[in-house]
């Protein structure tokens, strides 16, 4: 009995640790406008799991409610909707209006929001997915390259990025240039880029480019495991 549960608790611990290092992170950011939804979808439809974390912080605006009392006390009650929901465009345009407003933002919803982030990236881990990518606007590779296996930049031109939110969300040159004044610039964004992806380009177009992309990042992983 106890040969057989100590070989129980090393098949436990042999399964635990495969999990732990199998698992690859690709973190893709990138400026307001530079399609990163766009890759992070061409890449779930090759076999990546896609974490969003703008849909997390989504999910804390709707049930948190110190997050709540926190940001209505700070941008005032007119960033609610008819329903008494966060609005998240209004909260934006507040937010985003100033450096000072975007930081009471950030020390508002920072810390929670990374802890949700490790917690869904480790439940990816013990679910023994192969590769995540974690889609965010925001991703230091300072803080994040612990984590990060690798990171991958949307770039676009600014005059397409204006155009593109014009079309794609209704929204006016200055909030576009507002919203990008505010992140950090697209040469800094670039600097932490291990991956580039240009978006200018037709939808099939960026397909293809992100499936080449993903063949060599799956070679590279089989490389780096000493596969053949």
């Amino acid at each position: 009995m106890t040969v057989l549960f100590l070989l129980y608790l090393w098949t436990v611990k042999y399964l635990w640790f495969k999990i732990a290092i199998a698992m690859y992170i690709i973190g893709l950011t990138g400026n307001f406008g530079t399609g990163k939804t766009t890759v992070s979808k061409i890449l779930s439809n090759l076999g990546a799991t896609v974490v969003n974390t703008d849909a997390i912080g989504h999910n804390v605006l709707e049930n948190d409610q110190d997050v709540f009392k926190q940001l209505v006390s700070a941008f005032g009650e007119d960033i609610l909707d008819s329903t008494g929901k966060i609005d998240r465009r209004k909260l934006g345009e507040k937010a985003f209006s100033s450096r000072q407003g975007t930081e009471l933002l950030n020390d508002i919803m920072h810390a929670l929001l990374k802890q949700k982030i490790l917690d869904s990236i480790e439940k990816c881990r013990m679910d023994g997915v192969e590769i995540m990518v974690l889609e965010s606007a925001l991703l230091p590779r300072d803080e994040w390259s612990p984590v990060i296996n690798e990171f991958w930049v949307t770039t676009l031109a600014q005059n397409e990025i204006v155009e593109r939110m014009r079309k794609q969300r209704n929204y006016s040159e200055n909030e576009v240039l507002d919203r990008i004044k505010r992140q950090i610039s697209p040469e800094d964004m670039l600097k932490q880029a291990d991956i580039i992806i240009d978006t200018g380009c037709t939808i099939d177009e960026l397909n293809d480019k992100v499936t080449l992309l993903w063949g060599e990042l799956k070679q590279r992983i089989q490389d780096k495991s000493g596969g053949v």
